[in-house]
């Protein structure tokens, strides 16, 4: 309705309420006085409609009560978009109370969630590692050392695929955690008893839950920065498949080192000293191979692709420490393309003629041959293609022989990559004419 219109209307109900009141008259009830109480009201009505209305002011945001306050709310949004980005799902925000326990302090957080089946990313390790490359990203700096380890926001815990870590910026606190569970409770219950459930269910039977904690209004201490070496690409000496890398990490200190390697090439590495320091291995595509929080002195593992892979050596301890790594990548197996016929040859005379022995593809209709020396009894075709094949051979007088059954056909002989065809024996001879060979293709 617009504003000439509530004024039409408001007239209207003026002179209606006059009217009613001449018609009354002095037998009325209504007196004057309330006549004219009518008449003020809907004037100030009309009145009110004339002034336009003010915005509210923006609203403080809400301090609660605690040590600490939850992330701001553009900050917590933005780290939202960022996360659901990252991971390429939906991610949920709520608040929620957090204690630090080391430090008796409570308070308020800002928490992202994000839940997905195993089918969905590489499972926790990967899932981790995306989390801190997204806050390392934004500026945020990881506590190498697990000096908060005691001082975090408490919103992390234990089980199957557990990961957690603190990370700081100015006053502010984040805590990624990412843990697993069944899809469903009663998966466990079809599984075998002779190892944990978490290690037999299959990737749609995985539930991933990942998790950040943010808070802000923190004394947070100084923490230990890494000290990152510049990237390193490691050389193998010429036809070889070992080398050794050396170096000294100070405290939470980062070597980066990078190789290239083809696709289901073996890879072993060896660290030292154990437990001082880890590895990581991550292809140049994002795929973890191996994390650092998984802190073991060894690994063997198979290169899924052709690329660039980048290993981290890190410091685990709070002194400096000497390290020595250990690669190895075996070359890989040639694969085999091609298969061999072998055979023994005997002769009806004194000796064994030289020959031309000749191997009929009967796919292609290609033929392939070698020549043996005189007295020579056993030969070797190699580098035939898979395929069937009829076994010929030829001497200088035109004598035939070959691969054949009792009624002197030529049998088919198969030819399987990698493979050798054995006992193909040439130990009947004829006339020429007298069988339907095919003649020598190479002549004498």
């Amino acid at each position: 309705m617009n504003r000439k219109m509530a004024y039409f209307f408001i007239l209207i109900s003026m002179l209606s309420l006059l009217i009613t009141a001449c018609e009354l008259g002095s037998s009325s009830d209504i007196d004057i006085d309330t006549e004219i109480a009518v008449a003020v009201a809907l004037t100030q009505t009309a009145a009110a409609m004339e002034v336009e209305a003010e915005p509210p002011e923006n609203p403080q945001p809400t301090v609660l009560e605690g040590d600490f306050q939850p992330l701001n709310t553009e900050e917590c949004r933005a780290l939202m978009e960022a996360m659901s980005q990252t991971l390429g799902v939906g991610v949920e925000t709520t608040q929620i109370q957090v204690e630090r326990r080391q430090v008796q302090q409570k308070g308020y957080s800002c928490q992202l969630t994000a839940a997905f089946d195993g089918q969905h990313l590489n499972g926790a390790l990967n899932i981790g590692d995306m989390l801190d490359a997204m806050l390392k990203a934004r500026g945020w700096t990881g506590d190498v050392m697990g000096e908060l380890q005691g001082e975090c926001l408490g919103a992390g815990g234990w089980g199957p695929g557990a990961i957690t870590t603190c990370f700081v910026q100015d006053d502010k606190m984040c805590q990624p955690f990412v843990y697993l569970q069944p899809i469903d409770d009663e998966v466990c219950n079809t599984v075998s008893e002779d190892r944990p459930c978490f290690e037999q269910l299959a990737p749609e039977q995985k539930l991933y839950t990942a998790q950040i904690t943010c808070s802000q209004g923190l004394e947070i201490p100084e923490i230990t920065l890494a000290v990152e070496s510049e990237l390193q690409r490691i050389e193998f000496p010429s036809g070889g498949t070992f080398t050794q890398l050396s170096g000294t990490l100070t405290p939470g200190g980062i070597d980066h080192y990078v190789l290239s390697a083809e696709a289901d090439q073996q890879i072993n590495m060896l660290i030292y000293p154990p437990g001082a320091v880890s590895i990581a291995v991550i292809g140049e595509d994002g795929t973890v191979l191996k994390s650092d929080l998984d802190n073991t002195s060894d690994w063997t593992g198979a290169l899924p692709t052709t690329q660039d892979y980048f290993i981290d050596v890190r410091s685990m301890i709070d002194v400096d420490t000497e390290y020595t790594l250990d690669v190895i990548i075996p070359p890989l197996e040639p694969v085999a393309t091609t298969g061999e016929i072998a055979g023994g040859i005997s002769y009806t005379g004194e000796y064994i003629p030289p020959l031309h022995i000749v191997a009929y593809n009967l796919d292609d209709n290609l033929w392939y041959f070698q020549k043996t020396a005189e007295n020579t009894a056993f030969y070797i075709m190699a580098g035939l293609p898979p395929g069937k094949y009829h076994v010929v051979a030829y001497t200088q007088d035109d004598l035939v022989g070959g691969y054949v059954n009792a009624g002197v056909e030529l049998i088919p002989v198969t030819v399987i990559a990698g493979e050798t065809a054995e006992n193909i024996d040439i130990i009947s001879w004829y006339e020429p004419g007298t069988v339907s060979f095919p003649a020598d293709p190479v002549g004498w």
